[in-house]
């Protein structure tokens, strides 16, 4: 991490993470990130009660109204994804997903 302090008699400090260590990932459209679900999950996903998956599909029908993509670098996104792939039991978790490994190829954008 770099930090730089002073600027004509401002303070600014400016940070500058090792971007080495985190992988970026491209920007998924909205029909990427819906072909990146397997159809079971797209079905369980617009049919579930929870109110955190109802959140989820919200923010995916807006990007898709606003014709806007969908970062999954966003710890928000991370989170949605993380959510879905979590067992319902012993929670907190949708169970949607069949695994952990769903997370990555999702957040990849690898369509199903």
């Amino acid at each position: 991490m770099t930090v730089t302090v002073a600027h004509e008699g401002e303070l600014t400090v400016e940070v500058v993470e090792d971007a080495s260590d985190a992988q970026v990932l491209p920007l998924l459209t909205p029909m990427t990130l819906y072909m990146a679900f397997k159809p079971a999950e797209r079905i369980a996903i617009k049919t579930s009660v929870d109110p955190l998956v109802q959140e989820f599909w919200a923010m995916y029908q807006l990007s898709v109204q606003l014709q806007k993509p969908t970062d999954p670098n966003l710890a928000s996104v991370r989170e949605a994804i993380e959510y879905l792939a979590a067992p319902v039991e012993p929670g907190p978790g949708a169970g949607i997903l069949a695994g952990a490994e769903r997370i990555g190829e999702i957040l990849a954008g690898i369509p199903q």
